[in-house]
């Protein structure tokens, strides 16, 4: 056990993806997300911003999150990954998307800098919500378990 190994006295799941399988919780799955980060020095304190978004866009989300070091984080993707889905647009496609809405929502001078690069991975999603929760005693880690997960995108731009 966790606590018998490593001497803790509280363990945290942040296990994202993995707290399905590890935990049994038939509530998580993934979705297909993707982030373009842009250089734009000085737009987080010229406008005083950290996030914003544009949840009604008609051809999908849109947000912008500032990094550090005047990077912006562009994003407006999460679809659902199944195996009976039909093949989803390709990562370049959901990255041109992403650039075109945001500079639509926010303007070619706030989000058309230089593209820097860009991420496209599997976000963990939990049908219900995030699940943060306490068991006082779990017998898998032998200690009291607090469970922090399903929060889709936002743990990995808002990690930074």
């Amino acid at each position: 056990s966790a606590r018998r190994e490593h001497g803790a006295d509280l363990v945290v799941n942040c296990l994202g993806l993995g707290a399905g399988k590890v935990f049994g919780d038939a509530a998580m799955h993934g979705v297909i997300g993707d982030l373009v980060y842009i250089r734009a020095p000085g737009v987080e304190e010229k406008l005083d911003l950290a996030a914003v978004s544009d949840e009604e866009h008609p051809d999908g989300l849109a947000y912008i999150v500032a990094q550090c070091d005047g990077i912006i984080a562009l994003a407006g993707t999460a679809e659902e990954h199944t195996a009976e889905a039909e093949s989803p647009p390709s990562a370049e496609a959901r990255r041109q998307g992403i650039l075109k809405r945001c500079r639509e929502v926010f303007g070619q001078e706030l989000v058309g800098g230089e593209v820097l690069g860009s991420w496209t991975g599997m976000r963990p999603q939990r049908h219900g919500g995030i699940r943060l929760e306490l068991e006082r005693l779990n017998l898998v880690v032998g200690a009291p378990l607090i469970h922090n997960y399903g929060h889709g995108g936002s743990g990995v731009v808002l990690s930074w």
